[in-house]
């Protein structure tokens, strides 16, 4: 399915042909937040399982919905860092696994502070961002 802003404040679809009308602004709900976070492989499963306890890994009749990848994670820990992997000074190359999941807008700030409160670095890469609701488009 091909989804694209095709002028300010619409949206239009396209899928195998059939076209789809534009609906404006108002009309694209934006239910969803996706979420990626990069967290050492030692400490997934005890995120994963914290997320979902509270519910937030849930899609219709299904938990424990999200998916991982291997990544390498760069960092350079500066003066005054406390880094829990790295020296102050040093550039640091450390696998990690990129964790990626999607919470109701109101479930955000839940999320986030589980992360927080699970992730082992002193200042954690997480990042959020709006998903459009496709149940309307297709």
């Amino acid at each position: 399915m091909e989804v694209k802003w095709v002028e300010k404040g619409s949206l239009k679809s396209s899928y195998h042909k059939k076209e789809v009308p534009v609906y404006s602004e108002s009309q694209v709900t934006m239910n969803f937040v996706k979420f990626e976070t990069f967290i050492p492989a030692t400490d997934e499963q005890k995120l994963v399982n914290a997320l979902d306890n509270a519910g937030l890994l849930r899609q219709g009749k299904y938990d424990s919905v999200y998916a991982s990848t291997k990544i390498t994670g760069h960092w350079r820990p500066l003066e005054g860092a406390n880094p829990t992997i790295g020296v102050v000074g040093e550039v640091c190359t450390q696998a990690e696994i990129k964790l990626e999941f999607r919470v109701r807008r109101e479930d955000c700030k839940k999320a986030y502070e589980i992360i927080k409160a699970i992730h082992p670095y002193e200042e954690p890469v997480i990042q959020a961002f709006e998903m459009i609701d496709l149940q309307l488009i297709s």
